[in-house]
């Protein structure tokens, strides 16, 4: 059927391995990570999905390790703000840009000032 086209070729297009697919270059960041120092004081901002992913997608043990890796990244500076986009799953940028956007100007509104 028509629909059932339209749903495989978006879900191919969101799928599809490429040189950007987060999960193709994870070992590559690993390595490239143990030759990087110490993490400078910069400010931090972490945008948490509020809606939790299905479970088809994502276990709730993979759901806990995602949340505690954002809290130990949000560790690595005193300079932190955890932001909870409640009306958002993973892909906060499409569905709340403004608070993505809001969060990048915020960050620049902090370096600005401790540069002064």
């Amino acid at each position: 059927s028509r629909m059932f086209e339209k749903v495989f070729t978006a879900l191919y297009f969101i799928f599809r391995k490429s040189q950007h697919s987060e999960m193709d270059c994870t070992k590559e960041v690993a390595a490239q990570m143990k030759h990087v120092g110490t993490f400078p004081e910069v400010p931090i901002s972490v945008t948490t999905a509020g809606k939790p992913p299905s479970r088809i997608f994502m276990s709730s043990k993979a759901l806990q390790l995602r949340l505690a890796n954002q809290k130990k990244f949000l560790q690595l500076s005193s300079s932190n703000k955890q932001i909870i986009a409640e009306r958002s799953g993973h892909f906060v940028q499409l569905s709340e840009p403004d608070l993505v956007v809001n969060a990048v100007r915020e960050i620049l509104i902090r370096i600005k000032e401790k540069l002064q």
